[in-house]
């Protein structure tokens, strides 16, 4: 065997770091073999080898959402189709009908087509006289019963009838894993397949093992990770082994680490006969928090954050002196906080309300906030003095109140979101200037069995089902009346999670209260189980408990929800953050002068808290922000 195990390094166009070791096989008749590979990437996820760790050269043909930039809208009635990430774009017939003929939307120079029947299949013509199959077979489709999501290859065919054929397993119903790859077999010259890679699965370890949903509501679990992979050949007597690759684990087990599986070590081995182990060591960090430390820095009024230089660390946004002129704190490396930077601009009215965003793309972020005749206003950051001219939005008070800053069609730009009594209104940012926009009353008719109500003003927002645009959650007050007695007659208060569809919501509703006085408070917006979507937090009308909402990517918004034994004290301080680096949003709640760090277990909130941060005053204005352009948070 050779001296070291075959690897080898890359850098993306992305400059993303990667690393590939092939797994070695013989190829069969033809010339035929799979390209199989451990690939690391340090921009993936929990791949089926561990944190950024792949096994690569199995294909799929996947659903995948519409896009504002390739359709002019960000969902609509059909899903479309991806190969390998790659858009299909339908050159003959209908999109999503039996023998339509798709082309990926970068030409490959392969023809993809759809195949009939009830569970659907496809086939790929590669241009090389290769022809892929996918979804032919019930354990390559996913999920494992219901409507499917994903088509995986099932075999690949030559044109002299050489084939390789792939398996799969489900360990439960919503997690597909590769089993085993065979190949050299010929259905005309009646040959059985000689060669075969065999993948054995481990579970993984119990804070490892996840759920969540995609973007369409589907469900996905991951409860498993590769132990081995096995090379074997068939002589028709006996299998004898090729090769092995055996995979180890750290597990960085809680609190010192993030209970995901880590790679440290690959060995390939023929029996005893073994290649020296490929050791991979990762720089390690102790966890936790840094001391308090004093950044010497006015507050001011209303404080806020964004990165104002472009720099890629956060920045402090103040208004001073009696006049509130803005001035910038640029972020350090240090994680403190440069000299001000006085930006000469007059926010007199309400600086509490002023908000910050990217308002015509360039990265930089800019402000949104009201002059001293109570217009609003855009000054675009320049990055090095303060603010260029400001843009007059023509909005003013009071239309405006407590404006929100988010992407309401998908087109990437922040839009402006506010309510007015009963109606949610938004202008469209046109990447320099603001045009037109819309309205949407939730009184009667907007939503189902809602008499004429009042929005809550303190609206929060969230993308629940993963389609690029900013959904809200709203407190509606009803009118509920006696039919037999229509003075007879009591409020209620009824909340909706309000998904956006590029032009209009769509209203939800996932809870309500039987008195006018019982309200949901306290509303925290993150990402609890780790699936890219959207989830919330908020306390109950009880005032007890804290209660869990998933977003699970369907039209119905969010899951059922599930209560939380959190302690409610100093709810109205409570910050999200990911303290461990899991992939999923923690709970921070002061605690006297402590910051008490309960951790997410993707289904609901530690009850016990894990870790402290010990300082002086923790309950006074506080906010999350990476100062010093790490990555990680700072309070």
């Amino acid at each position: 065997m050779a001296d070291a195990i075959p690897a080898g390094f890359s850098v993306g166009t992305q400059g993303d770091a990667s690393y590939t070791i092939p797994i070695t096989v013989p190829a069969g008749t033809g010339g035929l073999k799979p390209n199989l590979a451990l690939s690391y990437n340090h921009l993936a996820g929990n791949g089926l080898a561990g944190m950024r760790w792949m096994l690569s050269g199995i294909s799929s043909i996947a659903r995948c959402s519409q896009t504002f930039a390739q359709d002019g809208v960000s969902s609509g009635a059909l899903d479309r189709y991806c190969l390998n990430g790659q858009r299909l774009v339908n050159v003959s017939g209908a999109y999503d009908a039996s023998g339509t003929e798709y082309r990926t939307e970068i030409e490959s120079f392969q023809r993809i087509k759809q195949g009939t029947g009830a569970s659907t299949s496809f086939y790929v013509d590669h241009g090389n006289g290769l022809r892929s199959y996918f979804g032919e077979t019930s354990n390559s489709r996913a999920p494992a019963s219901g409507t499917a999501r994903t088509w995986h290859i099932t075999r690949t065919i030559d044109q002299f009838g050489n084939e390789i054929e792939y398996s799969y397993s489900h360990p439960t119903a919503n997690e597909t894993l590769p089993l085993s790859i065979v190949w050299t077999d010929n259905d005309a010259q009646s040959l059985n397949p000689r060669y075969a890679v065999t993948i054995t699965y481990e579970n993984r370890p119990t804070g490892d093992q996840r759920f969540g949903y995609d973007s369409l509501g589907g469900v996905w679990w991951r409860t498993k990770r590769i132990d081995e992979i096995e090379v074997t050949y068939d002589n028709g007597t006996t299998v004898q082994e090729i090769a092995t690759y055996a995979l180890t684990y750290d597990s960085e087990v809680p609190p010192n680490g993030t209970g995901r599986s880590r790679l440290t070590a690959v060995s390939v081995c023929r029996a005893t006969d073994c290649l020296p182990q490929t050791v991979f060591t990762v720089q390690e960090a102790a966890s936790g928090w840094g001391t308090l430390t004093s950044t010497n820095r006015s507050l001011g009024n209303a404080p806020l954050a964004g990165d104002w230089n472009g720099d890629g660390r956060t920045d402090l946004f103040v208004a001073l002196g009696g006049s509130n002129i803005w001035h910038v704190y640029p972020g350090n490396a240090d994680g403190l906080f440069d000299t001000a930077v006085n930006t000469s601009l007059s926010s007199s009215t309400s600086p509490s309300l002023a908000r910050v965003f990217d308002f015509n793309g360039d990265g930089l972020a800019d402000l949104l906030y009201q002059d001293g005749s109570s217009t609003w206003k855009v000054a675009p950051s320049n990055g090095t003095t303060g603010f260029d001219s400001s843009i007059n939005t023509g909005l003013s008070t009071p239309t405006v109140v407590n404006p929100m800053l988010q992407d309401h069609n998908g087109d990437g730009l922040a839009d402006l979101v506010y309510t007015d009594t009963e109606t949610v209104f938004w202008v469209l940012n046109q990447g320099g200037s603001f045009g037109t926009g819309g309205n949407q009353y939730l009184g009667a008719g907007s939503v189902p069995s809602v008499s004429v109500g009042t929005v809550d003003s303190a609206l929060r927002s969230l993308d629940a089902n993963g389609d690029g645009r900013a959904d809200l959650i709203a407190e509606v007050e009803q009118t509920v009346c006696n039919p037999n007695d229509p003075y007879d007659c009591y409020s209620e208060i009824h909340y909706y999670l309000l998904l956006a569809n590029g032009s209009t919501y769509t209203a939800i509703e996932f809870g309500h209260t039987a008195d006018e006085n019982s309200h949901y408070t306290n509303f925290r917006v993150g990402d609890f189980n780790g699936d890219g979507l959207g989830d919330f937090m908020f306390v109950n009308q009880d005032g007890t408990n804290w209660v869990l909402k998933i977003g699970n990517g369907a039209g119905t918004g969010v899951s059922s929800g599930s209560m939380t034994s959190v302690p409610v004290t100093n709810a109205a301080k409570v910050l999200i953050a990911d303290y461990d680096g899991d992939g999923r949003d923690d709970f921070l709640r002061p605690d006297g002068n402590y910051w008490r760090i309960h951790r997410s277990t993707g289904t609901t909130i530690e009850a016990s808290y894990s870790a402290s941060v010990s300082g002086a005053d923790v309950t006074t204005t506080a906010f999350m922000a990476d100062i010093a352009g790490i990555g990680l948070p700072q309070i």
